[in-house]
């Protein structure tokens, strides 16, 4: 779907450059969730963030 792929690249967008924590809301809930940039976020940006914002942007949820 498009709207998923806009939200993963808006997602994304923090993680260019160097690496900060990416906050995300369920628009059905309410719930905010916070994915950590972790030690070595700036040394290695695509680890377990980018799984992290993947997971909840595919389950509906969207960048705060």
């Amino acid at each position: 779907m498009p709207t998923r792929g806009l939200a993963f690249l808006l997602a994304a967008l923090p993680l260019a450059g160097c690496s900060r924590d990416v906050a995300l809301k369920d628009p059905s809930t309410g719930q905010v969730a916070t994915c950590d940039a972790g030690l070595l976020g700036d040394i290695n940006p695509w680890s377990q963030q980018d799984m992290c914002v993947e997971e909840h942007v595919s389950e509906g949820w969207v960048t705060e």
